[in-house]
């Protein structure tokens, strides 16, 4: 029996050609099995065709897979083609999964999707759900969660009062005081008719109420205004008669009233005084002037002593054109 296609003899049983690697009798297999030469390849072709070889042979369905392959092999060596040996031809090829290198390239993949998915995972658990660590000091997280807490829950604000008339005065004069450390209103000084006075125009004074006085320069200017003002600004200028012969305190008096003459020959040689506290309390209207009941508290320092006095006195106040004067002041207590 001779190859139909280089004339080779060949035995009966052969499915290709030993000389040419044709495929011998069609009838046996239903599926065109294409093998080309081997001649003209180089080492890489000549697996590919191996491989390609084993692909169609067990897919043809074939039952003696393993008898055609050793024929296929036989073939390519009596040509004495060198591919490899034998030895090296089994480790490509595996009886159940064909060639070795395939199950590598599998593998290969199977670990590149392994390592891409862990990575994907590591991303989206460090950058988008762990929580950022709280990297405050110990000592400082107790505060911290108090500063938290507090926002989330702010305290009730506290409603202030609102001022009374004599507390607005009293803001409203502030610029008239210069020396005084502390001024405010003190309703528990006030007209006692067990007291008794020099002057018995206090006797028959009556309660002052905050109605107009007069207005001066377009500004309407009302009575408890215009006292207190008047009173401030006298007490605070006679600290800087006392500590610096500074005489304006004799503008804000009645010109040769008793405060008047009581301020020129009063005898500050030696004396420093500071005024601490000053209490405003009643204001009453009599026949002759303006009475206001007031507490002070001033600290006086003279030779090196220092000494806390207090009075209470109860000033009397004149009208001017446009300001009230400091006429006269009596004690009450």
């Amino acid at each position: 029996m001779y190859c139909t296609k280089c004339g080779q003899e060949i035995d009966e049983n052969d499915v290709f050609c030993p000389s040419c690697s044709s495929k011998l009798n069609d009838e046996d297999y239903g599926n065109d099995i294409a093998i080309d030469r081997m001649e003209d390849l180089d080492h890489d072709d000549r697996v590919n065709n191996l491989f390609d070889f084993n692909s169609k042979l067990k897919n043809s369905g074939n039952g003696n897979v393993d008898q055609e392959y050793e024929k296929y092999k036989k073939s390519i060596f009596n040509k004495q083609i060198e591919v490899f040996d034998n030895d090296e031809l089994d480790d490509f090829y595996d009886d159940d999964d064909g060639f070795k290198s395939i199950g590598s390239k599998i593998l290969i993949i199977l670990l590149v999707i392994a390592f891409v998915t862990a990575t994907a995972l590591a991303v989206k658990f460090f950058f988008f759900e762990t929580e950022p660590k709280d990297i405050t000091p110990p000592d400082q997280q107790s505060g911290q969660q108090q500063n938290n807490n507090n926002t989330q829950n702010p305290p009730d604000t506290v409603k202030e009062e609102p001022l009374s008339e004599r507390d607005k005065i009293l803001k409203a004069v502030t610029a008239y005081n210069e020396n005084i450390q502390e001024v405010k209103s003190n309703s528990e000084l006030k007209y006692n008719s067990a007291q008794s006075f020099n002057e018995k125009d206090v006797s028959s004074s009556v309660p002052v109420t905050n109605t107009l006085w007069k207005t001066i320069a377009g500004k309407e200017v009302r009575y408890e205004e215009a006292i207190i003002k008047a009173l401030i600004q006298f007490n605070s200028k006679w600290i800087d008669y006392i500590n610096n012969n500074d005489k304006t305190v004799l503008s804000l008096v009645e010109k040769n009233s008793k405060a008047y003459k009581n301020a020129v020959n009063f005898n500050k040689s030696g004396v420093y005084e500071e005024f601490l506290l000053f209490e405003i309390g009643e204001i009453r209207k009599g026949s002759k002037g303006y009475y206001v009941w007031t507490h002070e508290k001033i600290k006086a320092v003279k030779d090196g002593k220092s000494d806390i006095k207090e009075y209470y006195w109860v000033y009397k106040l004149v009208e001017g054109q446009y300001d009230f004067f400091v006429s006269d002041y009596y004690k009450y207590k």
